[in-house]
């Protein structure tokens, strides 16, 4: 019964992206300790007829060892976000922002799992957004695996209200083109920064009335 519920509980967490403080995850080993707890006192409960030397090797010793492994596990599960101690002093929004372009550029996915909040949303122009950190997660582990050399090269920020635009270009991206042609195609993004986190990640046209929009300015 341990090992079901110990491997059930593996299996879910890998499932969800290995998430922080799941209650579900945590949960799912609570009849796990209680078999271990069993296991330690069930002999004296019941009244088992075994030596003090039997009753310790088979009972109290393993399930004192399990009970103590199952308290760990459910102690690295309860483990909180380490946004969420940022989201107590947050860091201004360009700072999250340069933040998540450094992990996106050092092929960081961990990083930006930490950097996103729970609802975040990644829109590409026209194509159908990708919501979710788990899901954009998984996204960029495929984007950065498939062009290890992508780039995002900033050349100027501007923020307001906590949305902050990014004016710049990228190399080694899925268009293929090289370093000096791609460099040529300027772009921005729009982040919404929301207490420390990403909320969302949109890839805009660089326009002159976007940038007039953004705060970006009209110059080169």
């Amino acid at each position: 019964m341990i090992l079901a519920f110990a491997t059930g509980d593996y299996l879910l967490w890998e499932r969800r992206s290995r998430p922080w403080h799941d209650w579900t995850v945590i949960l799912l080993l609570l009849p796990a300790i209680l078999s271990a707890v069993w296991i330690a006192v069930g002999g004296l409960v019941t009244g088992v007829e075994r030596s003090d030397e039997a009753g310790l090797l088979l009972e109290v010793g393993p399930g004192v060892a399990l009970t103590g492994l199952l308290c760990t596990l459910i102690s690295y599960h309860g483990r909180h976000h380490p946004s969420d101690d940022l989201r107590e002093r947050p860091a201004p929004p360009i700072a999250v922002v340069v933040g998540f372009i450094d992990c996106i550029n050092r092929r960081d996915v961990g990083g930006l799992g930490r950097l996103m909040t729970s609802d975040h949303r990644l829109e590409v122009y026209d194509e159908p957004a990708v919501v979710g950190r788990s899901a954009n997660v998984r996204g960029w582990q495929g984007y950065v695996g498939s062009f290890p050399k992508y780039v995002i090269h900033p050349h100027r920020f501007a923020e307001n209200g906590g949305t902050v635009a990014v004016l710049g270009h990228t190399t080694g991206s899925h268009l293929d083109l090289p370093d000096a042609e791609e460099s040529r195609l300027t772009l921005i993004w729009v982040a919404e920064v929301v207490d420390g986190g990403v909320r969302s990640w949109r890839l805009i046209d660089d326009t002159p009335d976007n940038r007039r929009g953004l705060g970006l300015g009209t110059n080169p």
